[in-house]
């Protein structure tokens, strides 16, 4: 008998399987980019994440710490990378009323009556152990926009949890003196050594007179 009817033939005659074991497929690879958050129809400029922690948390986790932290190493981004060093970063989720309008894994959101974004923004999109950071460089009166959850990693690494919350910061423009004004400065401090120095020259030719 070949060796290769003698497993049908033992399986046939006693009724004894051989179990096979699968092979668990691998965990997707999960990152910002594989998500999406929406802005007034506009998709966002860059992303980052996923990022292991809360956006809310203590310390390095906390998105609003890294985006004041002029790290740029704590938030590399995917997309046309905006230069939030330039910025001083808000979280304004309560001051804005923004809120998404459900908990799943995607839906819409909006911010309270009355209220809108007309500067740059991010929003992070928290769910399992982990969140993303979305970028838009420009806003003109943003009201409302969509997201999802894709972008974020469940416990077992898949993509897709379900929505913990979601946060917005809000940008504002660091004050950069006019070239003008530092000028001005420049000028200001070489005249005042030209008068001490004057003023020491004299004192010294005074002490040689004397």
């Amino acid at each position: 008998m070949k060796l290769t009817l003698f497993f049908p033939a033992f399986v046939a005659a006693t009724g004894v399987a051989l179990a096979v074991t699968a092979i668990p497929a691998a965990a997707a690879v999960v990152g910002c980019s594989s998500g999406s958050v929406t802005a007034g129809g506009n998709a966002y400029s860059s992303c980052s994440g996923i990022i292991i922690g809360n956006n809310r948390g203590a310390g390095t986790d906390n998105l609003e710490y890294r985006l004041n932290s002029d790290n740029l190493a704590l938030l590399p981004q995917s997309g046309s990378a905006l230069d939030f060093t330039k910025y001083t970063w808000t979280l304004a989720t309560a001051s804005l009323g923004f809120q998404p309008n459900n908990y799943n894994t995607s839906g819409t959101w909006s911010l309270g009556a009355g209220k809108s974004i007309n500067s740059p923004f991010a929003i992070a999109v928290k769910g399992g152990p982990d969140y993303s950071a979305y970028f838009f460089n420009a806003a003109s009166n943003i009201t409302s926009g969509t997201w999802n959850t894709f972008g974020i990693a469940k416990g077992n690494g898949q993509p897709g949890p379900g929505l913990s919350h979601l946060d917005i910061y809000v940008a504002t423009a660091k004050d950069v003196p006019e070239p003008l004004s530092i000028l001005g400065t420049v000028a200001a401090f070489g005249f005042g050594g030209l008068l001490k120095r004057k003023h020491g020259n004299q004192a010294n030719k005074e002490q040689a007179s004397a």
